[in-house]
């Protein structure tokens, strides 16, 4: 596998969805979290971190691919690589530009705006999530990941803390009335939305240390979802969930000749975690 993902790295350092493909900043951030280690070859880090730093945005953050757009929620994946492969100020910038992408607390027209709308109001605390892109509505996948980078390496700083309440209460608020997670919404057109294994797993993975019936009950739902998970990527963050909550749940994935470059560097993520490394938390 590890050969595999070395031979799909682009002659410009980066790496593609599929072997030969255009280089886009979250593939290439996965493969060199997988791919890096105290014994790994120097030279095709040294490119991909090279693509990443001019790719690199003024305000920190990454674009999903160079040209295509302002900063996105792909600035958090790239923010989870240690600090001393990126190196120090591209790091602290890109904490920078993750910390920024945390939508803004709602107000009273927003509440207005979801009253208009039908929607129930919020009760409990308040909470702030991450959007895809700057300026929309957050949604779950940009959210826990975003807490993931924060957690490892942002510290305990006071607006640290801060965000990771909010962004915790947004995940809890979001829970599936099947205990689960889907992307964001949990009513859709009027019923009630089902959860998916990839966001359950990603979501729990990102409330790791939490406490609560609400998470309890949602890696009850993570399990029935092992027991017939579609994809690959489900199969590695519910694997990667299970781990992180101190369960050895088996997760039965789909069998599959190939994988892409990111489901490849996944997968190298999920074994080195499980192996006690890591690499997307810190104990």
């Amino acid at each position: 596998m590890i050969s595999a993902l070395l031979a799909a790295q682009n002659p410009d350092g980066g790496w593609g969805a599929h072997a030969g493909s255009r280089s886009w900043t979250e593939p290439t951030a996965w493969a060199l979290l997988a791919l890096h280690t105290s014994d790994s070859d120097p030279v095709p880090l040294r490119r991909g971190v090279a693509w990443l730093r001019q790719a690199q945005l003024s305000d920190g953050g990454w674009a999903s691919s160079p040209g295509i757009g302002d900063r996105c929620w792909v600035s958090a994946v790239v923010a989870l690589l240690p600090e001393d492969l990126l190196g120090p100020d591209e790091h602290r910038h890109a904490l920078v530009a993750v910390r920024a992408g945390a939508g803004a607390l709602p107000d009273w027209t927003d509440r207005l705006r979801q009253w208009m709308l039908g929607a129930k109001p919020q009760k409990g605390p308040i909470t702030q999530g991450w959007s895809w892109v700057p300026g929309t509505a957050p949604w779950l996948v940009p959210t826990a990941l975003s807490v993931l980078a924060l957690r490892k390496h942002a510290g305990a700083s006071a607006e640290n803390r801060i965000l990771l309440e909010h962004a915790q209460n947004y995940l809890l608020e979001r829970q599936c009335r099947d205990g689960g997670w889907n992307h964001g919404s949990t009513r859709a057109l009027g019923y009630e939305s089902s959860s998916y294994p990839e966001t359950t797993g990603l979501a729990l993975l990102a409330l790791r240390g939490v406490r609560s019936a609400a998470v309890e009950r949602g890696i009850d739902r993570a399990a029935q979802h092992a027991r017939n998970c579609q994809t690959l990527e489900g199969a590695y963050w519910l694997r990667l969930a299970f781990f992180a909550h101190g369960r050895t749940t088996q997760v039965d994935a789909p069998q599959r000749s190939s994988a892409d470059n990111r489901e490849q560097a996944l997968a190298m993520i999920v074994e080195r975690c499980l192996a006690g490394e890591e690499l997307l938390w810190k104990n």
